[in-house]
This record gives structure tokens, sequence and C-alpha cells, in this order.
């Protein structure tokens, strides 16, 4: 029970921070090179779930850059007065506070997202739930990591 609690409070600190811009490194110097690693699959993986649920609610491939806040909000579904909301189906919404490095990367990842989702549709698969997603595409993305990715 200790260790579901424990990954469902990375992988929701993972979502929020993918959506904020996450540091390329864990700042932590006690972490290892294989922690940072780790923790930008999670970034890419929070990253492509978001692009590849955008397209299984069939959103075009565009980027919609808002206040994080409204990002938080179709995240979660919920405003901060708790309001219900619902993601717009018209692109994949991220945060206008990325700098222009930070943009380039969320847009891969989700890109790389939105393309895998574009294929499972057209497989027949049906939506896959957005949690189930980020573990999907950050385990994708630990079974890449190499030696060279740890100096």
């Amino acid at each position: 029970m200790k260790t579901i609690l424990i990954t469902i409070a990375l992988l929701f600190s993972t979502i929020v921070a993918a959506h904020e811009g996450a540091e390329r490194e864990i700042p932590n110097s006690s972490h290892s090179n294989y922690d940072a690693a780790l923790y930008e699959c999670f970034v890419h993986g929070a990253r492509a779930a978001w692009g590849a649920d955008a397209r299984f609610h069939s959103a075009p491939l565009v980027f919609k850059y808002v206040s994080t806040e409204t990002v938080k909000a179709y995240m979660f579904g919920r405003t901060v007065t708790g309001d219900k909301i619902e993601v717009p189906t018209d692109g994949i919404y991220i945060s206008e506070d990325l700098d222009l490095t930070g943009r380039k990367e969320y847009e891969e990842s989700a890109l790389y997202g939105w393309k895998q989702a574009d294929v499972w549709i057209k497989a027949g698969k049906s939506a896959i739930d957005r949690s189930v997603l980020l573990s999907i595409f950050a385990d994708d993305c630990k079974q890449h990591i190499t030696v060279d990715k740890l100096k």
C-alpha cells in the first residue's frame, strides 16, 4: 500500500512539473545520474500522455499556450474554485510559462504521444486513461536509458 501511495504521489508531482517546466536534472546533487534520467523519463511520459490524450479526444496537432493555472485546471478537470472543466479539443494545451527550450522539449514529447495515439486509434484501440499513458511512455523511455545518458 505504501508503494502505491508513493507511486501515485510521484506521478502526480511529475504531471504538475511537466506542465510547469521541469528542470533538465534533479537539482539535488545527492541524486545519481540514473535518478535524474528516470525523472526525465517521467516528465517525458507526462508530456507524451498529454499529447496522446489530446489525440484520443480528436484534437488536431496544434499547440495552444495558456496560463499554468488553465493547464492545471484542464489536467485535473477542475478550476481553482472547484468547478468542473473539460479540456478543449482544438489542440494540445501547454503552459505559456516555459522558455523556448522548454517549449521545444514539451512539443517533442507531446508530438510523440499524439503520433503514438494516432497509431493506436488506426489499429482500433479506444482511449487509454492518462495515468496509464504516463506509465506506458515513461516505461518506454526507461528502456532507452543508456550508459551515455548516465555520464
